[in-house]
């Protein structure tokens, strides 16, 4: 089994920052080990954040690759409760349903 791949997510998860972002997450996938996401910096996220992070879980299931969240920050939490897509991206413990 491969070694846990921790991965930081940047402050802002908009459609500036969505190459980036998509980059990092697409280069977390190829190893096929389990990863963590830390959410904590995360202050900003659209729709296109929330559209690559719904591809990345997806692919992730796809690829049976766990995905496990370490402090998702507020805003997180609050984008994909108020979306009702919390559990989408794994989040459904995190907040309130």
């Amino acid at each position: 089994m491969s070694d846990l791949v921790e991965l930081m997510l940047p402050e802002r998860m908009d459609i500036a920052s969505a190459d980036q972002v998509h980059v990092s997450l697409e280069a977390a996938l190829e190893g096929g080990a389990p990863i963590e996401l830390n959410g904590e910096k995360v202050v900003r996220l659209d729709t296109a954040g929330v559209q690559i992070m719904i591809s990345f879980f997806s692919e992730a299931e796809n690829q049976h690759i766990d995905v496990a969240w370490k402090k998702p920050s507020s805003t997180i939490c609050e984008v994909f409760s108020f979306l009702n897509l919390a559990s989408a991206v794994g989040l459904e413990d995190a907040v309130e349903m």
